[in-house]
């Protein structure tokens, strides 16, 4: 065949098969069509795309390629015309119309909601900054932070209001991980009895995993239940926990 891949990598014989007469490219549509009677091979390797020219010497660089990513504003300011007015810590999105967002902008209660066209107020519930969020789904949005009204430190949004989780925490929730509504991963820099940096929701109470840790953790990723990693200021900067 003719070892051509496309620009993401996909290999051509997994969708070509070799044509029998062709003089070309060697490939052939599975309905028989030989591409060699629409591209042309191009005699130079110079070009950064696929190599190939429509028949009547159209460079497919000038019709393919990735297209070029743009920055764009959201908002400047909230549907009730409040500014931000200092920084975003966190975005956790379920769709294009549900991406929420947590920081310092006290005016606005700390967390809003892009809803597709404009910035709306989710709860003045907070007294203080939210750190991070981890939607699940609509409604499970898992908000923490250094608030203590409207949550001991961490809060659920259930898609209507601000929920409570749970008052175990002393201090403050620096990032969230939730696999479903029971293994819902939690580390900051609290020193609970049972609760030392890192703990776990499991959909009713919170409970410890471990307390080996001495310092904040300030961030965890999983896989699934039995691969979830931390990292923070603790010891060996990150831990597993398999």
């Amino acid at each position: 065949m003719s070892g051509y891949r496309t620009i993401s990598g996909v290999d051509l014989s997994s969708i070509f098969g070799p044509g029998t007469t062709s003089t070309n490219s060697g490939y052939k549509l599975p309905n028989g069509l030989d591409l060699s009677t629409i591209f042309v091979q191009k005699t130079s390797d110079t070009a950064p795309l696929t190599g190939y020219l429509l028949s009547n010497g159209l460079d497919l660089n000038t019709l393919y390629g990735p297209k070029p990513l743009t920055l764009t504003v959201m908002t400047n300011s909230f549907s009730n015309g409040t500014r931000f007015p200092t920084s975003v810590r966190a975005i956790s999105a379920v769709d294009l119309t549900h991406i929420y967002i947590g920081g310092d902008f006290s005016a606005s209660g700390y967390v809003a909601m892009w809803d597709g066209s404009a910035m709306t107020n989710m709860t003045n519930s907070f007294n203080n900054i939210v750190r991070t969020m981890f939607a699940l789904d609509l409604t499970h949005v898992y908000i923490g932070g250094n608030f203590t009204t409207g949550g001991n430190y961490i809060a659920m949004w259930n898609g209507t209001a601000i929920t409570t989780m749970t008052n175990s925490f002393n201090s403050g929730i620096y990032t969230i991980r939730a696999i479903d509504t029971t293994h819902v991963y939690v580390g900051g820099n609290f020193t609970n009895t049972g609760f030392n940096r890192i703990a776990m929701w499991n959909g009713t109470a919170m409970v410890g995993i471990s307390n080996s840790l001495n310092g904040n953790t300030n961030t965890i990723s999983s896989l699934d239940t039995t691969h979830i990693y931390f990292g923070g200021d603790f010891g060996n900067y990150v831990m597993s926990l398999t």
